[in-house]
């Protein structure tokens, strides 16, 4: 067994701008549920925060 740690290295993302921007395209486009004023987290995640 030896006790040398692993190596760590760094992770760069690569991904083509089209890429980028039909995402924040298609997420702009989102159709948001309505849900009941004040309802919070009691029917699953709150909306408004989703929406943060």
């Amino acid at each position: 067994m030896s006790d040398a740690s692993p190596r760590l290295e760094p992770f760069i993302p690569q991904t083509e701008p089209a890429a980028l921007e039909d995402l924040r395209t298609r997420l702009r486009a989102t159709r948001w549920p309505d849900a009941p004023e004040d309802a919070g987290w009691s029917l699953g995640t709150d909306i408004t925060y989703l929406r943060e």
